[in-house]
């Protein structure tokens, strides 16, 4: 799947993991008003997040696949109390 618009048009967001992941997190955040077509969407969230390493706090560096399997109170917790509603 690629990008239609922006500066990474014609990009597979995957292609990203390691090298913009503020752009991943700006899509799913912000980007998402850009993004009309649901699947590519859903590729983003399901496919491409999990690779992404988590920005922040101290599980900063491990994956959101990896936060999802093995810190999950955690992610609930990040869930119910912080700004970022699109993990």
């Amino acid at each position: 799947m690629e990008l239609s618009f922006g500066k990474y048009k014609g990009t597979d967001p995957m292609d990203l993991v390691g090298k913009d992941e503020s752009y991943i997190f700006w899509l799913l955040k912000d980007g998402s008003k850009f993004i009309n077509n649901l699947s590519m969407k859903c590729y983003i969230r399901d496919k491409v997040l999990p690779h992404c390493q988590f920005p922040f706090g101290k599980h900063k560096g491990k994956t959101f696949a990896h936060m999802y399997n093995h810190e999950m109170d955690y992610m609930d917790w990040l869930l119910q109390n912080t700004s970022h509603k699109w993990i």
